[in-house]
């Protein structure tokens, strides 16, 4: 990708046609906020994203026990027991777990701190491990 800053709302528009069909129940405002406001990327675009002009930094959301054991490279460590959306304050981010649960609750906070849209990586570092991407040990 050229400008991942492009290529996010295409992604966006593109999640928001999945899952069509009935529902049970309506989401509460408060859950469409925060479905709208956190794309899900997958291990390879974003990987992608790590190769264009403006890359984004990898913020890792696990435990320092889990980032010893292997993080995408470049990437910081931020467990999420000590995530401060503030500290990212004019960052390009995706962040990331072990499986994507607690990346997507931090891109939650982040989102709401910012009032806009934020990625996470979806599957996680599983999902990046699995895709035979680059991994770094410490």
């Amino acid at each position: 990708m050229a400008n991942w800053r492009l290529a996010l709302p295409c992604l966006i528009l593109a999640a928001c046609g999945e899952g069509q069909g009935t529902r049970e129940a309506s989401p509460s405002p408060a859950e469409a906020q925060a479905a709208a406001s956190v794309v899900a990327l997958s291990a390879a675009e974003a990987a992608a994203m790590r190769a264009a002009p403006e890359a984004p930094t990898f913020i890792d959301v696990r435990t320092p026990e889990e980032w010893a054991e292997g993080h995408v490279p470049g990437a910081r460590l931020m467990p999420l027991g000590q995530f401060d959306p503030a500290a990212l304050d004019g960052e390009l981010v995706v962040l990331y777990c072990r499986s994507g649960r607690r990346s997507l609750e931090a891109a939650t906070m982040l989102a709401e701190h910012r009032g806009e849209t934020v990625a996470h990586m979806d599957g996680g570092f599983n999902a990046w491990k699995d895709a035979g991407l680059p991994v770094a040990n410490p």
